[in-house]
């Protein structure tokens, strides 16, 4: 992407190409194939009101390099935070058995995806969840032996 004075001036396909120097333009490069990565980790209540750690992962890709650039200060904080929130209210929907125990969390994990895409389309981020593991759900040490009484 080619900046003409800080301002958006032109998409251009990867390549050998030219471009006036650096005070009058910038080109800054934005990977849309590169799968990005970022980790939620945040102590939430369950429906049955028990703490727990919940620990998941979100793999989003970027879809337009111009929103990516110019949409948000941060978009990687953003997902972030998002995801964290998302994580937040639907794992607060489920009960501890349904959490820990064996069940099949896709449906879970799939709730968070769209819950998520929702709000970063709406914003028009450019941005595209790809998947969201929940990796690890545990209870705190802290309060392990009053959860079990």
């Amino acid at each position: 992407m080619v900046q003409r004075f800080g301002a958006f001036r032109e998409l251009r396909p990867s390549g050998a190409g030219w471009h006036l120097p650096w005070p009058i333009e910038t080109v800054r490069t934005v990977n849309l194939g590169k799968l990005n990565s970022t980790d939620v980790q945040a102590r939430m209540l369950t429906r049955d009101a028990l703490l727990v750690n919940v620990m998941a992962t979100i793999q989003y890709q970027y879809t337009d390099a111009r929103a990516a650039l110019f949409a948000a200060r941060d978009p990687d904080a953003l997902v972030r935070e998002l995801g964290e929130s998302v994580t937040r209210d639907l794992v607060g929907a489920h009960t501890i058995q349904q959490l820990m125990g064996s069940i099949d969390r896709a449906p879970l994990t799939d709730a968070v995806r769209s819950a998520l895409q929702q709000p970063l389309d709406a914003m028009g981020l450019g941005v595209r969840i790809v998947a969201v593991n929940l990796t690890d759900v545990q209870v705190p040490q802290a309060v392990l032996a009053a959860q079990r009484e």
